[in-house]
């Protein structure tokens, strides 16, 4: 038996992970039965119920850059690809109302 190396030992536990069986993932990877068995055992079947669960938490990051990276001067206001995202996004939802038209004094010709 020759050892094996990290690709193929992430492929069986993949393989065993998704449901395959220790004969076919042997088959498909050209390997013996018992290197199968063994490296199952050595690391562990990767069984769904085993999994860590995963938790994300929401980060609360500024989508606008207020500070200089060299000096750390708060002096600037530099919106990033996740501010303008949002600004288009949030600018479909609003509809803009001119109400210029009151405000504007128009003369009456005299004509």
């Amino acid at each position: 038996m020759s050892k094996l190396n990290k690709t193929q030992i992430y492929a069986i536990r993949w393989l065993a992970n998704q449901g395959t069986t220790q004969e076919r993932i042997a088959a498909e990877l050209d390997l013996n039965i018992e290197q199968v068995i063994k490296t199952l055992e050595k690391y562990g079947s990767s069984d769904k119920s085993n999994a860590i669960e995963e938790k994300q938490s929401p980060v609360k990051q500024s989508s606008m850059i207020t500070e200089t990276s060299g000096k750390r001067t708060k002096n600037v206001a530099i919106m990033t690809k996740e501010a303008s995202e949002q600004h288009d996004a949030a600018r479909h939802k609003t509809q803009t109302v001119n109400n210029n038209e009151n405000s504007i004094f128009r003369p009456k010709s005299n004509g």
